[in-house]
Order: C-alpha cells, then structure tokens, then sequence
C-alpha cells in the first residue's frame, strides 16, 4: 500500500509503502492528527514498518529536515523506533519507553551516539507531538513540539531508505502513529 504526501516549494514528496509482517501490523487508519494516518505495530527488525521512497535527500552533509506529527499511542517499557535506516548499523532515532521519565529520545547516526535526550513525548498516547529534525551546516538539530532539545555536529551518512516505526538490525516493540510526514531540503525552525 502507498501513499504520497502532496509536495511543496523545497519539499520533496514522500511516497510511504507499507510493509506488514504477520502477527505484526502496518496500516492506513482513520484517526491522525489531520485526518487518516499510518499506524505501526511491531515487534523489531524484522518485523512491520512503513517506509520512504528510495532516495529521498539524507545523503551526507547535505541538509534536510523531515518533519511529521507521532503519538506512540500504547506505550510500552521498551524504546520504540521512529526511524531506522536500512544503509549502516546503527542509524536510528529511538523514543524511550515510559520506565524512562521524563520521556526521552536518542539518536545513532553515522556512529555519532546522543544518549538520551530529554523529549516531549506524551506518556500515555491521548496525543499527536510535533518532531522536528534534520541536518544544517555540519550540525543536527531535533525541534520536540517547537522547542529546540538538541543542536550538535555530527558524523555524515547516506541512508537510501528510511524505515518508520523499525530499525532493521535492533529489536524493539514499536507502537506508533504518524502523519503529516514531509521531507525539505533546506533548513527549517518550528
């Protein structure tokens, strides 16, 4: 199943394929932050996920930023994947799971590690955060719900595809929905 965000001046269109993994769930659902969104039920690597177009622009240095609404909508004890790649190991960005408080996230990207990183995540999954995040003049940033939690220079790295809600080389149960994703090539503030 494929969906395409609509495009926009410096955006660039993010067909979303799902990938479902029995007993495991990827699926288009009626409830999101604007309308439909995608829910993602996993249980690790491999297990289901949704995922981007080929190349969609997190090549290097260059700079992109995605943007997308998540509510981890049943919270679970284990991290859960929002990104992972499919191009090196480990690249992903993990939310911690609710035994961390207060919520946290970290992220693994060209073999630069953040640890943990304060979040805004809600902890029960009653609503949508914004994230933002992405990379500019040798430096990542990530935006949680308009403010700004991390600003750092960081290894660079090419991922053809970018795996939601899975990491193909870690297991973790993700429980996640997601919408409104889009992809920019220039840098962004909330």
């Amino acid at each position: 199943t494929n969906a395409l965000d609509s495009g926009g001046i410096g955006k660039t269109q993010v067909n979303i394929t799902l990938v479902p993994q029995a007993p495991d769930i990827a699926e288009f659902i009626s409830s999101g932050m604007f309308g439909g969104s995608v829910f993602v039920d996993t249980t690790g690597g491999s297990g289901s996920y949704a995922k981007t177009n080929a190349n969609i622009g997190l090549s290097g240095t260059d700079t992109w930023f995605i943007s997308l609404w998540v509510n981890r909508t049943d919270p679970h004890n284990d991290p859960a994947f929002l990104f992972g790649g499919t191009s090196g190991w480990p690249l992903y960005f993990s939310i911690a799971g609710t035994s961390s408080t207060p919520s946290s996230v970290r992220i693994n990207w060209g073999g630069s590690d953040t640890g943990g990183l304060a979040a805004c995540f809600n902890s029960n999954g009653s609503a949508f955060n914004h994230v933002l995040w992405g990379q500019s003049a040798g430096r990542q940033l990530f935006y949680c719900d308009g403010t700004l939690l991390w600003n750092a220079s960081f290894s660079s790295t090419t991922t053809n595809e970018l795996r939601i809600g899975n990491q193909q080389y870690l297991d973790a149960e993700s429980e996640i929905n997601f919408d409104e994703m889009a992809v920019f090539n220039h840098s962004l503030t909330p």
